[in-house]
């Protein structure tokens, strides 16, 4: 039996909260000490990403041989729209599932079906009280080969095959079972970052200075005179609100502050790298952490298009499958049914561009103004339900029909009435003479 490994980089620790024994299961204990996510970058990443899924629109079509259709009758279709479960709206479900998939690499929900087979509700797992198991022997399962996802965290105890589970992983999976999470792979970099903020603490507690020597030319005595000494200087040095003030320095003492520059060391320009690393693992632009040190007006929406693209389409394909295959029946796969998230939300543009892409549309006779009207949750006009074409467009046959070069016989058009009439030639032929 082959169990894969967690990657979370952390040992595997029971916290108890009285009042919160559901929501840790759920994934949502609060009690945790979070370590990485107390470094400002790798929080932002995790809230930008989580963002961006967690305000998609889901929603269930149909694909015909000529169109699709939006399946709003189905009971599905209310479950993953608005309420997941009894205490998540589709947002916050959509948020808690995004951050486990980024923070642990993998994102672990448990599909409850009732007696009959239907889909009760959708619970995220705490992925860091989850194993997975490939049951090659049949030990856990009755068939060789099952893929097991056993939770225990201390109080609840589940075996899930992988058939009642949605697993959602990172971008990086050596075996296609487990994700690899950011924070497991980078984590001297998310180390270095902290011990960079920590620092940074530490000198605006002691009121900007790092240490100091103080010289006596003579003999200072015992240990207690020593001791003393040293805190009526470190009451003068120490805390930010010592910052400013003078200190009196009795005779025969030199004090000499030692002060690290952080420009020498090149304190920013290592945390910057660090933070580069970071937000490329994550596939998150700069500017989206308001660095615009890099960005022009042109250079942004190019980026952000590359967010979309090369990010969270990558993401959002897998959600789409994982509902899909998980959630809906194979006769229903079949009829073409799958879950989709509307992108419409993430590029939408302004109102004037929007508009101006409306008439290309109904201009070209592909886009009624009804969907127009549809997009822009305006009331249905039944007047507008209609296919609206220029009325001087022609088929290409007809191209050129009406050119003085037109051969008719090459074309073998018999229609004379679009020439003028049997003297039309004559007339031709004699206005091109004078």
């Amino acid at each position: 039996m082959k169990l894969f490994g967690r990657n979370t980089g952390e040992k595997r620790n029971i916290y108890t909260l009285q009042d919160q024994e559901f929501l840790k299961m759920l994934g949502m204990d609060t009690g945790e000490s979070t370590g990485a996510l107390n470094v400002a970058c790798y929080y932002t990443c995790l809230r930008i990403l989580s963002d961006a899924i967690g305000k998609l629109p889901v929603k269930l079509i149909k694909s015909g041989k000529n169109n699709s259709e939006k399946v709003d009758n189905h009971y599905l279709y209310k479950l993953i729209k608005l309420q997941p479960n009894q205490i998540m709206v589709s947002t916050n479900f959509f948020k808690v599932v995004e951050n486990q998939r980024n923070h642990y690499g993998n994102a672990v929900v448990w599909i409850q079906t009732n007696r009959k087979g239907f889909v009760k509700a959708l619970y995220p797992l705490d992925f860091k009280y989850i194993q997975v198991y490939i049951d090659d022997q049949g030990i856990i399962g009755n068939e060789k080969g099952g893929l097991w996802y056993l939770y225990d965290d201390g109080k609840i105890k589940m075996k899930l095959k992988s058939t009642e589970v949605l697993h959602l992983r990172s971008g990086v999976s050596m075996d296609g079972i487990i994700g690899l999470s950011v924070r497991g792979q980078l984590s001297k970099s998310i180390k270095n970052l902290a011990h960079g903020d920590d620092y940074i603490n530490e000198i605006w507690e002691k009121g900007m200075f790092n240490s100091a020597v103080v010289q006596h030319t003579g003999d200072i005595g015992d240990q207690k005179a020593l001791a003393r000494m040293k805190a009526e200087f470190e009451q003068y040095i120490t805390g930010i609100k010592s910052a400013g003030k003078v200190i009196p320095i009795p005779p025969d003492y030199k004090f000499t502050p030692i002060n690290a520059n952080l420009a020498d060391v090149q304190f920013l320009e290592i945390n910057n790298l660090k933070i580069r690393e970071i937000t490329a693992a994550f596939g998150v632009p700069m500017h989206m952490l308001n660095d615009l040190s890099r960005a022009t007006h042109s250079n942004i929406e190019q980026q952000q298009k590359e967010f979309y693209v090369n990010t969270l389409m990558s993401i959002i394909k897998q959600y789409e499958e994982e509902l899909t295959v998980k959630l809906l029946r194979s006769d229903e796969i079949d009829a073409g049914m799958k879950f989709q998230f509307n992108l419409d939300v993430l590029l939408r543009a302004s109102t004037k561009e929007r508009y101006e892409a409306y008439g290309i549309g109904i201009d070209k006779g592909f886009l009624k103004p009804s969907e127009a009207r549809k997009s822009e949750d305006l009331p249905y006009a039944p007047e507008s339900d209609v296919i609206l074409v220029n009325g001087t467009y022609a088929p290409i046959q007809q191209a050129g029909l009406f050119s003085d070069h037109y051969d008719p016989e090459a074309n073998k058009t018999t229609d004379t009435s679009l020439e003028g009439g049997e003297n039309s030639g004559e007339k031709a032929e004699g206005d091109k003479t004078d």
